[in-house]
Parts: structure tokens; sequence; C-alpha cells
């Protein structure tokens, strides 16, 4: 009897091994200097195995690890000094996340120490940086077999200027919600969604267009009804490279609820909230008088193209860029990038994303999305995360290069 029992429990660990494996999550990463040393600690919800190499040209240090994710303070940009002059983070190769530090000269690792989970605290892994020789720290450095230039692409969480195609800007297409008879959420002072989505797509397509990188398209600019349907179309003829469809949530019954969230494409949502939330999006057309079929001939060719890997991908990729830029504004919900069925995001040739911007049924999200100021924060924080995108497309979207 007790043989089957150790059997029993060696069965379950092997069919069921993700479901005990905790999730990996960098929750802070802080930056110290005492004399000539620079201390950078990575506060992790446990205990993490990290490899690390320089690299010249300039000077930085790459440190990589498991796969995990990034759930760092909103202040995290500030996180600099000594030996440290910025960093970024994101996804590595196949399995692995990266934080590389951009370093103000030659530099070594003088002691790394991974201090385990104790009395309620997180795992820390500390990283004493020092000094070193120019000469010394060009012989030591260079890419680990596996990992160069030609595996990944670049800079996660850094605002880069993305190369434009021979043809000139990439298009973008921006998709403010609801319009015409169809309000959205309604705000405590009144006010409609349809119309606060629309004042920040138009400042988001204008600095989008004052880049030079981008030709931004909007699928409306008026208080027009389109159908889902419709506006997946205009963004595919213009030829957009990249669709983002912009709202504001209403709490419903959840009370206290606020912060943006960004949404990417599943058929199966990654909550309750996000799955109602995609259902509610989804009666739009309704609203109108308008129906269209679930297995109407648009739907079914996209539901057959959602099997192309690389568009979902992509939009996943952008997602997490954004969730990254979007800190930097106010608050988000907690685990901001969700996943639903959303009809506007199943464009099968188009990277897409909706935006939650806030909720309306909060008094600090109804003010901070109503503000002109934060609006214009906005558009250029997700300018931002659009430059990380593309300067990360390639063959291997998503492995950041330091």
């Amino acid at each position: 009897m007790q043989g089957l029992f150790v059997l029993g429990i060696i069965l379950i660990s092997i069919v069921f091994p993700s479901s005990v494996r905790a999730e990996l999550v960098v929750t802070d990463v802080r930056v110290g200097v005492s004399g000539d040393r620079t201390r950078v600690v990575l506060h992790t919800s446990q205990s993490l195995a990290v490899e690390s190499f320089t690299l010249t040209a300039p000077p930085r240090l790459v440190v990589s690890m498991p796969a995990s994710s990034w759930k760092l303070p909103s202040q995290w940009r500030k996180q600099k000094g000594g030996l440290v002059k910025s960093f970024r983070f994101g996804p590595g190769n196949a399995g692995q996340s990266r934080l590389v530090l951009d370093l103000t000269g030659p530099a070594k690792i003088l002691e790394k120490v991974v201090l385990p989970p104790n009395s309620g605290r997180g795992a820390r892994i500390v990283l004493d940086l020092g000094p070193l020789d120019p000469v010394a720290f060009e012989k030591t450095s260079g890419w680990p077999a596996g990992q160069g230039p030609s595996d990944a692409a670049a800079k996660p969480g850094a605002a880069q200027k993305p190369a434009t195609s021979a043809k000139g800007p990439k298009t973008v297409c921006l998709d403010p919600g609801h319009g015409g008879p169809d309000p959205g959420a309604t705000g405590s002072t009144g006010i409609h969604e349809k119309a606060i989505v629309l004042s920040a797509a138009t400042k988001l397509r204008d600095v989008l267009n004052k880049s030079g990188r981008y030709a931004a398209v909007m699928t409306r600019d008026t208080d027009i009804f389109l159908s889902l349907k419709a506006r997946v179309a205009h963004c595919r003829n213009k030829g957009a490279a990249l669709m983002i469809s912009l709202h504001a949530d209403s709490a419903g019954n959840a009370l206290g609820a606020r912060g943006a969230t960004v949404y990417t494409l599943s058929e199966k949502a990654s909550d309750a909230e996000a799955e109602e939330l995609a259902k509610s999006e989804n009666r739009a057309d309704q609203i109108a008088g308008i129906h269209f079929p679930e297995n109407d001939d648009l739907v079914s060719s996209i539901l057959i193209d959602l099997a192309q890997k690389e568009t979902k991908g992509k939009s996943i990729d952008f997602a997490r860029s954004l969730v990254v830029e979007l800190q930097e504004t106010g608050p988000m919900v907690p685990k901001s990038h969700k996943f639903a069925g959303f009809r506007v995001l199943k464009a099968p040739d188009v990277p897409s994303v909706l935006i939650e911007m806030g909720y309306l049924t909060n008094a600090q999200d109804e003010g901070r999305i109503l503000d002109e100021r934060w609006q214009w924060q906005f558009a250029k924080a997700v300018t931002r995360a659009v430059d990380t995108y593309f300067s990360r497309s390639g063959p291997n979207l998503g492995a950041p290069q330091p």
C-alpha cells in the first residue's frame, strides 16, 4: 500500500508539474552605492539561479535567469548610481528572462549572494560590482555561445528608435471604442466612454505622427458607429503593422476597482472578469441593431488564422511593453496583462491589443483619464511602447538583445 502511495505521488508530479510550480516574479530592483562598490539587489518571489556576462561598446552587465514576470514599482527607472547608469529587463532566449545593466564604465561582479525567502520576505539576489581595468574588461567580455545578437532582438524597457521600413513609416491603426448610438461606459460626471477614448486616441495619433516613424490612422475620428467587423477590416485595409483599441472600463459590482489593463486575444479568458468584459464589448454591434452570426466568413477565417502563432506572439510582446510603460502613468490592475476573446482583436495578420485606460466608475480614475495633461502622458507612454515593440521585431521577436 505504501508503495502505491509513493507511486501515486510520482505520477502526479510527472503529469501535473506546472500546477505545483509557483510563478517566478521579480518584484523590485534596487541600486545602492558605498565607496567604489555598487550593490544591485533583485527582490524575487523565490530563489533563482542567475548567470551573468559583460559586453563592451558600451559597457553592460547582462544577468540571465529563468523566465520571470516583472512587477516592479512604478518608479523603477530612478534606481541608478555608481557603476549603474540605467537598466532594462524583459524576456531573453527561450525559457529565460534578462536584466541588462548599462554601466558607467568597465566593471565586474565582486560578489554574488542569493538570500532565500525568510520571515515572510521573498528571496534576494545581491550583486556587488566594482570597477575593472579596461583591458581586463575587454578580454573577459563577450557573448556566451548561442546568445549573440543574431539570436536576439533589442532592449526591452528602453525607448529606442526603431528602423522604419524601406517603404516609409510603419502604419499604426488606432481604434477608439464605441461611438454613435453606443456610448460605452458612463462616468459619474456623465461623460461617455466614446468621447474620452476619441480624445485620447487623437492625442496618441498626433504623438505617433510627430515622431516621423509612424503613420497613425484611426477607425473613427468623429462620433460615429462602426461595427467590430468594420474596425478590423479598416485596419487590415490600411496595411496596419499594429492595432491599438482604446477603451475605459466600468466596475459593475467590483467596488473599488481602478487602474489600467492591457488585453490580448485568447479564446480562453484569463479570468472571469476578463471574460465578462469581452462579452460586454462584443455586444457593441447589437446595441446599434446589427448582428453578425458567430460563424460568418470573416470570423471563421480569422479563427483559423489565429493558429498563426506569430501574430499572437507579437501581440503579447507588445502588451508586455505597454504594461512597463503604462506603469509610469498611473495605477494598473493586478496582473495588468489579461487575455479574452475580443472580436475587435481578431485580425489574423495584425498584432492587436486593447487598452482599458481605467475605470470610469472610480472617481480617481475618471479624473485622471479626463485630464488632458494625463492624456498626453498616456500618448507618449504608448508611443514608447510602440518604439520598443518595433525595435524588437524580427525572426525572434521577444528575445531581448542587451
